[in-house]
Order: structure tokens, then C-alpha cells, then sequence
């Protein structure tokens, strides 16, 4: 197991404080003109946030399986698609 598979059950305890650049990555996406797409989305974050302030559907990708299925159950929870 790798150590992102290891500490996915901890991260959102781990970065619950960090909210500070979420503002900044959902300014960038409304002003994009074409897909939202964030790599290493990790756990959806900052990707839940952008989609739930834009209405647009967010392209994650990322390496660890167990993030990207805490993305798609926090995005399914918020009623965003990622």
C-alpha cells in the first residue's frame, strides 16, 4: 500500500484548515473557457467547491483509488459531478 492509500482515511481531518486557496482555484475557473479539469484532485477539496460555485461538471485525476473514491462520495454528497 502506498502512503497516499495509507493517509487517505486521514486527510480530511488533516486538511480541514486548508481553506485559504480554494477562492483562488474557483476565480480561475470561471474565467476558464472550456472543461474544469484538476489534477491530483485528491479527495475533492477544491474541486467539490469549484463545482458547486461554477454549476460545472470538474475532471479530477488523480493516482491514489482511495482519494478518488472520497472525491466521488463527497461530490455525490454535495450533488456536483466530478
Amino acid at each position: 500500500m502506498s502512503w497516499d492509500e495509507a493517509f487517505a482515511s486521514r486527510y480530511d481531518e488533516w486538511s480541514a484548515e486548508m481553506t485559504a486557496d480554494v477562492a483562488f482555484y474557483v476565480e480561475l475557473a470561471r474565467k476558464a473557457d472550456g472543461p474544469v479539469v484538476e489534477l491530483a484532485i485528491g479527495n475533492g477539496r477544491v474541486a467539490i467547491p469549484v463545482a458547486q460555485a461554477t454549476g460545472r461538471r470538474v475532471i479530477g485525476i488523480d493516482s491514489s483509488p482511495a482519494m478518488l473514491e472520497q472525491a466521488r462520495v463527497q461530490a455525490a454528497e454535495a450533488d456536483v459531478e466530478l
